[in-house]
Order: structure tokens, then C-alpha cells, then sequence
């Protein structure tokens, strides 16, 4: 992979990040150099991983919902079977 700024290229598994405002590949010397006005730039990986883990927890809290009780004691009697309206 090659940063779009300085032109480094990288060996093996190695990768670069990459801005999260722009999209642009940058090493880690030009991460720190700063991009689109952050010094040093935002990370892309970094607000990727953020984002995983944000829908991660929205799915396990609507499971505990879709599992929740949402029984309400009023403290009346419970009367089966028994219509009528109200005022009656």
C-alpha cells in the first residue's frame, strides 16, 4: 500500500491508515502530520472500529428489549374475561 501524500509504500501485512474525513491512505508519519485540518488526522481504522462497536451494542440492547417484561402493576384486580367501559 502506498500513502497518497509522501508516497511510502509499505512491506507485507503491513497497512497505512487512512483519513476519516477524506478517505485518503496516509503512513503514519503523515497520520501525524495531520489531515483536513486535524492534527493529527483522524482515523479512519480508528472511526471504523468505533462504528462496529456502536451497531454491536444498538443489536445487544434490542435483544434485551425484544426479552423485556414491560408488565405494568396499576395495583387493580386482574379480571379475566370481564368488558366494560369506563364510567360503567
Amino acid at each position: 500500500m502506498e500513502c497518497e501524500r509522501c508516497h511510502k509504500t509499505t512491506s507485507g501485512y503491513e497497512l497505512h491508515d487512512y483519513c476519516a474525513e477524506c478517505g485518503k491512505n496516509l503512513c503514519e508519519d503523515c497520520m501525524e502530520k495531520g489531515c483536513c485540518g486535524n492534527v493529527p488526522a483522524s482515523s479512519g481504522m480508528q472511526a471504523a472500529e468505533e462504528a462496529d462497536a456502536a451497531e454491536q451494542l444498538q443489536e445487544e440492547e434490542a435483544e434485551q428489549l425484544k426479552d423485556a417484561d414491560f408488565t405494568v402493576d396499576t395495583g387493580l384486580p386482574n379480571v379475566e374475561g370481564q368488558q366494560g367501559e369506563i364510567g360503567q
